[in-house]
């Protein structure tokens, strides 16, 4: 079997440049995902993937406050009442569509920003970023 001092012997300028494209793809994989579970409304949002959280959190909201409070609240550019106006977005019922594109702690901003804006209490039950718990 030959080794790459080896190959690298012979042909040094091909295992360069594997070694760099090699070393790209590995800088490339994904970022260890944010997890962020809470309590709020009675209820447990505990899914381990966020948007699914904050989708079920805004659809319990827009029970009992109307689209355009969300709307004061979180601003025209978060949520909507047409769909196709976001790169990415959810429905949230037959009321809105909310922008689900942004970061995971955007995301969280604007559940913490709704709660404060309607006196709700929440309390983390989890939160991970990235790999390291957060306090």
């Amino acid at each position: 079997m030959i080794t790459i001092d080896e190959l690298r012997k012979y042909f040094p300028t091909e295992v360069g440049e594997l070694e760099m494209r090699y070393e790209q793809m590995k800088s490339r994989s994904k970022s260890p995902k944010t997890i962020y579970k809470f309590r709020a409304l009675g209820k447990v949002y505990g899914d381990s993937i966020f948007t699914r959280n904050m989708e079920d959190f805004f659809t319990d909201i827009s029970k009992i406050v109307p689209y355009v409070t969300i709307e004061e609240c979180l601003g025209s550019n978060k949520v909507s009442r047409y769909g196709g106006l976001f790169r990415q977005e959810s429905r949230i019922s037959d009321n809105f569509y909310i922008n689900t594109s942004n970061s995971t702690n955007t995301k969280i901003s604007l559940i913490n920003k709704m709660c404060e804006h309607l006196g709700i209490d929440k309390k983390v039950i989890e939160h991970i970023e990235g790999g390291d718990v957060v306090m």
